[in-house]
């Protein structure tokens, strides 16, 4: 009987402790709001251009629709910053972009509160490619692209992580649930000697 309380409270800790795991998942932007969220409401898109609107297309993009980085014809451009809603972190491990127009040496700008990376001497209407960028945006709240030059920019297929929220914390749940287990065994026990 011991043993069969045992086991069970080994493997309600496994179970506790594993419910800890984050969810990784690809971000595209179909199901962009009028208020700007996506991806099933955990994310929104935020932007300095003057209409306040982020500009969502279909066309050069990796699939469906993607989120496009608009330029100006005096170089740089718009800057469009994805975070989460309501706070907390993410993980962004690779996204999808191509950069558009008649610009050369086109330079793609990402950044987050504590990251600067700049890819430079991306040559036009590349078709489109995959970045990976695991390990350098990890745990920020906030993720911004902008392209430098005159052309346009398209992002696709962000793959991020996102950790799950527990109301309880676990650790604190599992020994709670580990000393009840332990407490009726040793009741048990007592009750039967």
């Amino acid at each position: 009987m011991i043993k069969a309380i045992t086991t069970g409270a080994f493997l309600a800790l496994a179970l506790v402790f594993n419910a800890a795991q984050a969810d990784a998942a690809t971000l595209d932007f179909e199901d962009v709001t009028a208020s700007d969220t996506f991806g099933g409401g955990l994310f929104q898109i935020s932007t300095d251009h003057p209409s306040n609107n982020p500009s969502i297309v279909n066309g050069n993009c990796a699939s469906g629709s993607c989120l496009s980085v608009r330029a100006n014809n005096q170089g740089g451009g718009e800057t469009v910053t994805i975070s989460r809603v309501g706070g907390g972190t993410f993980t962004v491990n690779s996204f999808w972009f191509q950069l558009l127009g008649n610009a050369l040496n086109n330079t793609l700008r990402v950044t987050s509160p504590l990251i600067d990376y700049a890819q430079t001497d991306f040559p036009n209407n590349n078709g489109g490619q995959t970045v990976s960028v695991a390990g350098l945006f990890d745990n920020v709240t906030s993720i911004s692209f902008q392209n430098i030059n005159r052309g346009g920019l398209r992002i696709d297929d962000l793959n991020v992580t996102v950790p799950d929220i527990a109301p309880v914390p676990l650790p604190a749940a599992g020994w709670m649930l580990l000393a009840a287990i332990g407490g009726m065994a040793f009741w048990r026990r007592r009750a039967t000697a």
